[in-house]
């Protein structure tokens, strides 16, 4: 064992250098003009939701993307619960969503006083399986008098899916929309971690309508803390604004609030960081590929696994390069950890199952064997866009 976990270490060592620095898992890649913008920002005074910055990240982001409508917020949970809310999720429903996927997923359903009902994953994606979901779906759901899908164990509606794109890897979109329509389900793509990505040459946010994304400090791109809902229906995007504005009605000086609206607004100070690192996003994007190539050449020497293809339905952005343990080598998935970290390499496993953790075992669920599966052989390799320089 010592021999492979040594082999390990120096075939990561050969592509993120020498270096006695901490290696983290991802780390952000900032340079002066990064600086230079938000200290404009702070010297115009502007530097809360009303800063011109927001509108000009906005309309960037909406320019980059494709997509007519871009409402920024301060996380990702944030987008992805009042998108919820907005759609129409209410406490009762079930909400389809991979059992393999970050907390934070499922957090926003159950904020939205929504039920998780856990799905299986796919080895080619590790999002959710499509097939396996609609074969579950046959025998697990049906529709009522009123024409409303419910789950036959609990009664309660099944009303949507998030689809997860898991490190940025692209899913059949085409598969999951053949899906919702068939069984009347509403979409949010959860593309948390596939800024940058595509499907059908299209950027990945919202290719079924309404989609989130995350510009946390390890995502791609950062404003510190910060997401976006982005959308193609215009009435969804005014809701959304109106709702994350604190639901305050336009007025020269007046207080007035038709709703009980959230104060879910960026400001302009993250968005003047978001701002300047999505004009560099192209070049994040090519290091992260190269980054990706150096790994899969470095370990084809290694026989008990190897990198994880991201790019089986489209091109990933690959946000976070995985490599994947043989079957009958999973047993040296925690040595490989801990020896990595203590070595100063901060490699990662997969997040836990969200099925298996007390918090959800009362969540209803399909078989969930492969997201255990993938779990117990995925390791998460450093990738951040600084280690090209070191390769």
């Amino acid at each position: 064992m010592k021999q492979a976990l040594d082999h390990f270490y120096h075939v990561v060592r050969s592509v993120v250098g020498s270096t006695s620095k901490l290696i983290a898992l991802h780390e952000p890649e900032f340079d002066d003009e990064d600086f230079l913008c938000v200290l404009d920002t702070v010297k115009s005074g502007w530097v809360s939701y009303q800063g011109e910055m927001v509108k000009l990240f906005e309309q960037k982001l909406s320019s980059y993307l494709e997509m007519p409508y871009v409402i920024p917020v301060v996380n990702g949970t944030s987008a992805l619960f009042i998108a919820l809310k907005t759609i129409g999720i209410n406490p009762g429903d079930e909400v389809l969503v991979p059992s393999l996927t970050f907390a934070a997923t499922i957090n926003a359903v159950c904020h939205a006083g929504a039920t998780p009902h856990f799905i299986d994953s796919c080895e080619q994606t590790f999002g959710i399986d499509f097939d396996k979901l609609e074969s579950y779906l046959e025998h697990q759901a049906s529709f009522d008098n009123k024409g409303y899908l419910v789950n036959k164990a609990t009664q309660n509606r099944i009303k949507a899916i998030i689809p997860v794109y898991v490190l940025g890897v692209p899913l059949n979109v085409d598969r999951l929309q053949q899906i919702s329509h068939r069984y009347q389900l509403k979409i949010i793509e959860d593309a948390a971690e596939a800024l940058g990505s595509t499907y059908n040459e299209k950027r990945i946010s919202a290719l079924t309508g309404v989609g989130i994304l995350s510009f946390n400090g390890n995502k791609i791109i950062t404003t510190g803390g910060g997401g976006a809902v982005v959308t193609q229906d215009a009435d969804l995007a005014y809701r959304i604004r109106h709702l994350t504005t604190t639901a305050k009605r336009p007025h020269p000086y007046e207080f007035e609030h038709d709703d009980i609206g959230y104060n879910l607004r960026l400001p302009a100070i993250n968005a003047a960081l978001g701002y300047s690192q999505l004009g560099k996003i192209e070049d994040f994007l090519t290091k992260k590929r190269k980054l990706y190539s150096y790994y899969r050449k470095a370990f084809q020497s290694i026989e008990f696994g190897q990198i994880f293809n991201p790019d089986y339905y489209g091109q990933s952005n690959c946000w976070l390069t995985a490599f994947i343990l043989d079957q009958d080598s999973q047993e040296k998935k925690d040595d490989i950890l801990e020896f990595m970290n203590n070595q100063g390499i901060a490699v990662r496993p997969f997040w836990k199952p969200l099925h298996t953790l007390d918090i959800y075992k009362h969540c209803p669920r399909s078989d969930c064997t492969a997201a255990l599966g993938l779990y117990r052989r995925v390791i998460c390799l450093p990738s951040s866009v600084s280690l090209v320089n070191n390769a």
